[in-house]
């Protein structure tokens, strides 16, 4: 019962998170993830225990809580995705192996340099790159991988703004 609610709680949080539209650079918007991440966590793991077990289960998830809150609220915006995946998918598996972006709307922007070329354990054509992004007050780099499916079309498998 105790885990359901969590769960409930986790989604209703998430998803309101995603509706969200304000107008704050992306270190506030860590700490504010952060802040939601370290109460959410705490909040799970003291319904997980009892007794000595709850007040471990409280720290930990406020830990983990805030680590997961502040990158998330760091990571792009729903208006920022899709240009930044078409910037992606353009780069990879072409002579074009570098790609800009831009969105006027939120005014981040970014890079993506493709680089190396690797099979997975199912045999997929992959490839790896390096992701730019210049929010609003920092800029920020990290790394990502792409497989193909079986129709030739790219689809991420990790990506350090998702």
């Amino acid at each position: 019962m105790k885990l359901t609610k969590v769960i409930a709680l986790s989604g209703v949080l998430m998803a309101g998170g995603c509706g969200m539209n304000m107008e704050i650079d992306s270190q506030t918007a860590g700490w504010i993830g952060a802040g939601g991440g370290m109460l959410l966590g705490g909040w799970a793991g003291s319904q997980l225990g009892g007794g000595t077990g709850e007040l471990i289960y409280t720290g930990v998830g406020a830990v983990l809580g805030g680590a997961m809150g502040y990158e998330t609220g760091r990571s792009l915006s729903m208006a920022d995705w899709e240009p930044y995946k078409r910037a992606i998918f353009g780069a990879l598996g072409t002579s074009e192996q570098e790609q800009s972006w831009q969105n006027a709307e939120t005014g981040t922007s970014g890079y993506i340099a493709a680089n190396t070329h690797f099979r997975d354990g199912a045999g997929r054509n992959c490839q790896t790159y390096r992701a730019t992004v210049a929010f609003k007050d920092e800029i920020v780099s990290g790394d990502g991988a792409a497989c193909q499916d079986n129709t030739g079309n790219w689809t991420l498998v990790a990506d350090a703004f998702q």
